[in-house]
């Protein structure tokens, strides 16, 4: 997680480390990004650097959950708009951020995603502790806002598993479309299937003895 001292930045230099990060994390793999490049790019020292994150891979994880707080609020944007229906909602989620992925930002965060790899993304943003609290908060927030009569009467930790299911689900097939354009059609048609079995396994937990 970033340092007190980096919270406390001038938006506009916040914001000037972190697009030389992107920049650097978006054209080569993981392994051969350079603190020096970044800096560089950024315009600050090393040590300055070392003050704000532990490490390169402590940078990268700020950014990934930096993404996720943005891809989570879009989606309750989407949970608002349906009514608390899980399933359009996700849909709809998918669909606007596969229409958005030729946005600058986006194709960059999926370069990001795609040098870095899901592993490692899973890794860097389920081993912080703050990562953990916002995904509490989020996993909580659908538990009251998710309507009722979209999850049957399935208890809660099997929703919160449900949802976690739908976000990774998501998240590959946005990542093949974005490396193979052309199969876009049938990773969304897949990923419409594999949504319509989970609803089906929910909707059928009221005949479970």
């Amino acid at each position: 997680m970033p340092s007190d001292r980096f919270l406390k930045l001038e938006k506009e230099k916040q914001e000037r480390i972190i697009r030389a990060a992107r920049r650097e994390f978006s054209h080569v793999p993981y392994e051969q990004a350079s603190i020096n490049k970044i800096i560089r790019y950024a315009g600050i020292s090393r040590g300055s650097f070392y003050t704000y994150f532990e490490d390169k891979e402590d940078l990268l994880a700020y950014i990934f959950q930096e993404e996720e707080r943005l891809a989570a609020a879009y989606l309750q944007e989407r949970m608002e708009e349906y009514e608390g229906d899980i399933w359009l909602a996700v849909h709809s989620w998918l669909r606007r951020l596969v229409e958005a992925k030729e946005n600058f930002l986006v194709k960059e965060s999926l370069r990001i995603l795609s040098y870095a790899g899901i592993p490692r993304r899973l890794d860097l943003i389920n081993r912080k502790d703050a990562k953990r609290e916002y995904e509490r908060v989020l996993l909580d927030w659908l538990l009251r806002r998710t309507s009722p009569a979209s999850l049957g009467n399935a208890p809660e930790e099997e929703r919160i598993v449900l949802f976690k299911a739908m976000f990774s689900s998501a998240l590959i097939t946005l990542l093949r479309i974005y490396t193979y354009p052309e199969s876009m059609k049938a990773e969304l048609r897949e990923f419409d299937i594999l949504m319509g079995i989970l609803k089906r396994g929910c909707m059928s937990a009221d005949a479970q003895p």
